[in-house]
């Protein structure tokens, strides 16, 4: 995304993380699923970030409002319904 490398490495070495990895709870995956998501969608790759949203709501339900986020930028600031709806649909999972 035009950073350096080691920007990557607050995310990486984030102790909320490293101890969430070390006791098997979803938070690791919960953050790569939303990274996940959101490099999709700026790649205009609007199918591959609802699947990693979807997934990413199944991990944990709070995370809802992060498609939702998306969907409603999508549709109010680059005014593209149709990827918006696409993207609303990740939030089936939640129901």
């Amino acid at each position: 995304l035009g950073g350096s490398g080691w920007q990557g490495l607050f995310v990486a070495l984030n102790p909320g993380l490293l101890f969430a990895a070390t006791h098997d709870l979803t938070e690791p995956l919960a953050a790569a699923l939303i990274f996940a998501g959101l490099i999709a969608y700026l790649r205009g790759r609007i199918v591959l970030a609802t699947v990693a949203f979807a997934l990413l709501i199944l991990s944990k339900e709070q995370f809802a409002l992060i498609p939702a986020g998306v969907a409603l930028w999508d549709l109010f600031r680059a005014r593209r319904l149709k990827n918006a709806v696409i993207l609303a649909t990740s939030i089936v999972p939640a129901a």
